[in-house]
């Protein structure tokens, strides 16, 4: 608000004092009150390869306009620096957006360099698998994030040829230290773990919804890899029934004996044996549903850990984990497979099973994003949002954490959490 004092033109409807003279009055301007662009069109990211957009924030000086000039609120106004840094980063050799000069083009050399780099790090992590199985299990969800970031950034194109590089190294070690038959089953079940994740990636780079992006992913892997797993034995080795059997039966003696000479006593050591026996069991059964949820819990770590690192990428940043959701048509089968687990005879009952364990992993997934939408929100130290995510893992608060998945079809919290 600014008043501006003008003085009046002495014409007909002037004011004038006693003696009939003009006088001088003030008039008030009301200066027009700037809105952020961004907000007005709902824009959640800037595009750094959105060179009007740029041009239009930046004169010729080369400086981003300040925020008095240009009305930017300032969330965006700093989502615009990051998108100018991120233009002077990958695109060094041009002119500067405020500038005159030729449109872009990528730098060929470093896409080059980020293709070798992404094929020589999925092979090591999955190397470190090899080498120590049971620590190098934890760098298995690992394996797609490389490809899918490098997707994100570059497209397609490049995450493939990352993950044919490293697939190929993957062979030749293989090769090298085995035989033909293991090598190309090794590099065939690492090319399908890290091809998948970053292929739907590419979905939501060319415009798909992120979550039925990996609604996809999830459904596409758990069906390749059980089919995978069912037809071992046509080629000559033993189903996984018996493979699960013989790995508990080489576990459970060593574990026993290391209980006993611990000093446990004998009923102690008697309900690890039944626990031991009811986890075969229970293993044997159900082995089909185990793999999808080992399935979905991995994929989600390497498809939103590898949108997480691509950002600020526009379709990376629409990637995110906090706005997963499950469609409803979802609930109808998690239903049905509930009630087939409960009351349908036997071989019946362990299909619905084995569905019925990767849909609850599915619906906690979602209940997790949801308390990670609030927790953001709520919870600005980091290491508070951590503790209560490792919380919500425990055995009996993860059931609420999928029933709040499993009801958010009906409630939609986020957005009664938004107008509360």
């Amino acid at each position: 608000m600014r008043s501006v004092p003008t003085r009046s033109s002495g014409g007909r409807g002037a004011s004038r004092d006693r003696e009939g003279k003009p006088t001088t009055r003030k008039k008030f301007f009301v200066r027009r009150r700037k809105v952020c662009r961004f907000c007005a069109e709902k824009l959640e990211y800037v595009d750094w390869k959105d060179i009007k957009l740029l041009q239009s924030f930046i004169p010729e000086r080369g400086k981003i306009l300040p925020r008095r000039i240009s009305g930017t609120c300032a969330l965006h106004q700093r989502k615009l620096q990051t998108a100018f840094d991120l233009w002077f980063t990958l695109m060094p050799t041009e002119s500067p957006p405020g500038e005159t000069g030729t449109s872009p083009s990528p730098d060929r050399s470093r896409g080059v360099r980020e293709i070798l780099v992404a094929g020589f790090v999925t092979a090591l992590l999955f190397g470190a698998f090899l080498v120590l199985p049971i620590v190098g299990a934890l760098t298995l969800p690992l394996l797609p994030v490389p490809a899918v970031r490098l997707t994100f950034r570059r497209g397609a194109g490049a995450g493939l040829s990352a993950i044919l590089l490293a697939s190929s190294l993957l062979l030749g070690l293989g090769l090298a230290t085995g035989s033909a038959a293991s090598a190309i089953s090794v590099a065939s079940f690492a090319g399908i773990v890290m091809a998948l994740p970053a292929l739907f990636a590419a979905r939501v780079c060319r415009g798909a919804e992120p979550s039925r992006a990996f609604l996809g992913l999830c459904a596409a892997g758990f069906l390749l890899l059980t089919a995978g797993l069912s037809l071992r034995s046509l080629a000559g080795g033993r189903t996984m029934r018996q493979e699960v059997s013989a790995a508990f039966d080489e576990m459970a003696p060593a574990a026993i004996q290391s209980y006993t000479k611990g000093g446990m006593d004998p009923e102690a050591v008697a309900k690890l044996k039944a626990t031991l026996t009811a986890a075969r069991d229970f293993s044997m059964k159900y082995w089909v549903g185990l793999v999808g949820v080992s399935w979905i819990l991995s994929a989600a770590v390497g498809f939103y850990s590898g949108a997480r690192i691509a950002r600020p990428e526009p379709s990376a940043e629409r990637t995110s984990f906090d706005r997963l959701s499950v469609p409803p048509a979802v609930v109808a089968l998690f239903v049905a497979a509930g009630a087939g687990a409960a009351l349908a005879p036997n071989p019946l009952r362990e299909i619905a099973g084995n569905a019925l364990l990767p849909l609850s992993a599915l619906y906690f997934l979602a209940g997790l994003s949801i308390i990670c939408h609030f927790a953001r929100k709520w919870f600005r130290a980091r290491i508070l949002r951590v503790g209560l995510y490792g919380l919500a893992l425990y055995f009996p608060i993860n059931v609420g954490v999928g029933l709040l998945g499993l009801f958010d079809w009906y409630a939609d919290f986020r957005h009664r959490g938004e107008k509360a």
